[in-house]
């Protein structure tokens, strides 16, 4: 398995959060998703960790980004340390 010091990236472009109580370092994106074709606009927040600081993040997760409350959707770890996290916005 490929394992990547990711440590000056996440320190240099990323947000503080607050995942399951837990502070991390996170880069976010609030990206435009259209999921119903044309009949729906809407963002889909994500955020990329390191997989060791959201270890404990599971599906209905509370975080909180710049602010903002939002709950864990699904984790994806992509295998190299970093996990993909959907959220949506409560």
């Amino acid at each position: 398995m490929f394992q990547e010091d990711y440590t000056s990236f996440f320190s240099e472009f990323a947000t503080p959060a607050s995942i399951g109580g837990a502070e991390v370092s996170v880069i976010f994106e609030a990206a435009y998703s259209n999921p119903f074709g044309s009949a729906v606009d809407t963002t889909q927040p994500t955020c990329w960790a390191p997989s060791a600081s959201v270890s404990h993040a599971v599906q209905g997760t509370s975080a909180s980004i710049g602010g903002i409350a939002y709950v864990v959707e699904r984790v994806e770890p992509d295998g190299t340390g970093i996990s993909r996290i959907t959220l949506y916005q409560v």
